[in-house]
């Protein structure tokens, strides 16, 4: 029997969660019996992935110009490849990937992902080609109900081809990694209390409210670490603040590491102050080691994670511990990044919050008991299921054909 061929559209296996995402289904596609190919802009490649790299070797370009151009080669290019290798089906992840796999739409079948929330992440253009995206799709992937939702209200007659499925998480993989030793000169930062944050450092995370929060905590409660992983465009001014505000010794930039899982393993408490978020693969990692967490009730993914039995939509005005973890009030633009020596209210509430979960013993007993309970809810296993059975439907409808 001849391996259907299914090409996976990605700028790069490199840096970001939904590159991390793309690499982890070709691995999943490949189990599942298919073959995969890996269609790149530019070959940056740090993830472990399955199948075959196809580099399209996409010049850097700067300037509206440039960009212009960059997506007519990434086009042309894209339209050549899929001629040649007569893929079965091109998955596509992110906005810009998603548009032009549906333009360059020969024989093949066509899924599209979307990853972000989009009315705050899609610019303008993208959320007028988003109908057409839609409608030239033979499924539409989302990696959270709220997206589905938002979908499934703009686009009422494609609704039967929008579904969820979860980013999934190589629970006993993760945990077997968490198990490997702390460097020596990291040890000293785990002899105290540690909260933990993981990701990008840049203004989607908001980050900035996790360190003004924590100094906040700082005041009733001193034998505390915060230790930050990842790295970006804000990892300067995020130093400046943490020294600005007197408490540098204790918040701890580890930068980005490829074994962030012996770090979860290690510490006490996972927050995330998120502006927004898709599905934040991280909380549920954060999880998966028995971690209590706390997150902003950003649109859209921690509220479905933490409150999974209450209504998506709704809101919070307070802090609130929900079945497994506790919400937050979401910042939006109440307090700038400038303002390094300025606490909002929302920020104090956040440090009182943090005092609060490490300073009682039942809540942390409460939640150790429940998050990795849930977080099997997103194992590989479950979400292979809602995988082969969608590839299925789709290889049969071409058949049918």
């Amino acid at each position: 029997m001849v391996m259907k061929k299914i090409g996976i559209l990605v700028p790069s296996l490199s840096d970001g969660g939904a590159e991390m995402v793309a690499a982890n289904l070709s691995v999943l596609y490949e189990e599942l019996g298919y073959k995969p190919y890996i269609i790149l802009y530019e070959n940056r490649v740090t993830f472990k992935y399955a199948g075959k790299i196809i580099d399209l070797n996409i010049k850097r370009r700067k300037g509206l110009l440039g960009k212009v151009l960059k997506d007519i080669e990434i086009y042309r290019k894209l339209k050549k490849v899929k001629q040649t290798h007569k893929f079965d089906l091109v998955i596509s992840h992110l906005p810009k990937s998603d548009l032009i796999n549906v333009l360059t739409k020969g024989n093949e079948k066509i899924i599209t992902t979307i990853h972000n929330n989009i009315e705050v992440d899609y610019p303008m253009y993208m959320k007028v080609m988003l109908k057409l995206i839609v409608k030239k799709s033979d499924l539409v992937v989302s990696v959270s109900k709220v997206g589905e939702e938002y979908l499934k209200a703009k686009f009422n007659q494609y609704k039967d081809k929008i579904k969820t499925i979860y980013n999934f998480h190589d629970i006993k993989k993760i945990q077997k990694k968490g198990k490997e030793n702390l460097d020596p000169d990291e040890k000293d930062i785990f002899k105290y209390d540690v909260i933990i944050n993981i990701g990008r450092l840049g203004y989607q995370k908001g980050q900035w409210h996790l360190i003004k929060a924590f100094s906040h905590l700082l005041k009733k409660k001193n034998d505390v670490k915060l230790v930050i992983i990842g790295q970006g465009e804000l990892e300067k001014k995020l130093k400046e603040m943490s020294k600005d505000l007197g408490i540098d010794n204790q918040v701890c930039f580890l930068g980005f590491k490829d074994n962030p899982y012996k770090y979860l393993a290690n510490a006490n408490l996972y927050v995330s102050t998120s502006l927004h978020e898709g599905l934040p693969m991280t909380l549920i990692e954060a999880m998966s080691f028995k971690l209590p967490v706390i997150s902003t009730d950003c649109v859209s993914g921690p509220r479905e994670i933490i409150a999974p039995d209450k209504r998506l939509s709704q809101k919070l005005n307070y802090s609130e511990n929900y079945k497994y973890g506790l919400l937050v009030p979401d910042f939006g633009n109440k307090s700038s990044l400038q303002s390094h020596l300025m606490l909002s209210e929302e920020e104090k509430a956040l440090g009182d919050k943090l005092y609060e979960i490490l300073m009682t013993d039942n809540l942390i007993d409460k939640y150790n008991k429940v998050s990795e309970v849930r977080s099997k809810d997103f194992d590989k296993e479950n979400i292979s299921k809602l995988w082969n059975a969608e590839l299925n439907k789709i290889m049969m409808k071409e058949n049918s054909i």
